[in-house]
This record gives structure tokens, C-alpha cells and sequence, in this order.
């Protein structure tokens, strides 16, 4: 018997496009400055597949976790050389992602981002519109190309149906047998 599994991601997370011709380094001071946040660059960004010309595209992360709210803050730079990001997004420059915990005024932080003397507009983009909305799901795939042990499950009649073998690769399971 053959099972094909399809992944169904949760986009539980807020984005804001940014238009600013600042390099990512400047937009970053800025948005630390005015927010009052400490986003850091992340080593390696994220590389994403352009299927058009079949060539990796890659792109700076910033990132931010505040431990009070436990909201998170993620700045990614929407062009590269390669490609675009969110294609259907190419007047953003910079996409704000917020993974939050603790409710944030979206209203205000856009207001706030405006306000930042070298940024043009910001503004909230609708995930669920967006066609290439999984280009934003990397959380789970650097977490695992960090880890240097692997999770193992061995399928068996309990693990074989479909549900059982999603519950697995969702808990973070990599290696299956």
C-alpha cells in the first residue's frame, strides 16, 4: 500500500509589506529604533526554490523573540538577485512577519513602521490571499537542519495510517523505518 502525504501548514503568524530602498542592515536599525526590538541577523537567511527558473533564491532574516509577550518578530528581505520572496508581493521590499502570543495593534506598529523617515509605505498583507504563502513556513525546516541528533520512528500497524504518520512529522520525527 502507497501513501502520499500532503502537508497542511498553519499560517498562525501576521505580515506587514514594507517598501524601502535602505539596505536590510538600515531598515533592521530602524525598525529596532522606533519598535524598541533587538532583530539580529540569522546566519545562512533562508533559500527558496524559484520553480520558474529552478534556481535557489536566497534572502537575510531577521529575528527577534521577546520574552515577555513571547511574540515573535521576523524581517525578511522579499528580493534577491535570484527572485522574489512572495512574488505576488514584488512592491514590498521587506516582509514583517509576527508570530504573536500576546495580541499586537497592528494599526499602531504599521503607523509606527511609516513613520521611520526612509520607508516608504507599509502595510498589512492578507496570508491567506497569497499563491506562494509556503515560502514563509521555514521555521520547522531550520530548526531541523540545525539539529544534530534525529527522531526515529519505526512504522508499524499503530503508525501506518495516514493521521498517525502526520502526528509523527509534526512532533518532529525525521527519520522513519
Amino acid at each position: 500500500m502507497k501513501y502520499t502525504l500532503q502537508e497542511e501548514y498553519e499560517y498562525d503568524f501576521r505580515l506587514i509589506g514594507i517598501s524601502c530602498h535602505e539596505k536590510d542592515y538600515r531598515i533592521c536599525w530602524g525598525l529596532n529604533s522606533r519598535l524598541r526590538l533587538s532583530l539580529a541577523k540569522e546566519d545562512g537567511g533562508i533559500e527558496v526554490l524559484i520553480k520558474k527558473t529552478n534556481e535557489f533564491s536566497k534572502h537575510a532574516l531577521y529575528s527577534y523573540f521577546e520574552e515577555d509577550t513571547e511574540n515573535e518578530f521576523t524581517l525578511l528581505n522579499n528580493r534577491s538577485n535570484s527572485g522574489y520572496l512572495v512574488p505576488e508581493q514584488a512592491h514590498a521590499d521587506y516582509l514583517f512577519m509576527i508570530k504573536e502570543s500576546y495580541d499586537v495593534n497592528l494599526g499602531e506598529l504599521i503607523s509606527n513602521i511609516k513613520s521611520i523617515p526612509f520607508v516608504l509605505t507599509a502595510f498589512e498583507v492578507k496570508v491567506g490571499d497569497l499563491k506562494s504563502k509556503e515560502n514563509l513556513i521555514f521555521y520547522k525546516t531550520i530548526a531541523m537542519n540545525q539539529r544534530k541528533t534525529k527522531i526515529v520512528a519505526t512504522i508499524g500497524p499503530v503508525t501506518s495510517a495516514k493521521e498517525n504518520l502526520i502526528k509523527l512529522i509534526q512532533s518532529g520525527v525525521n527519520v522513519c523505518r
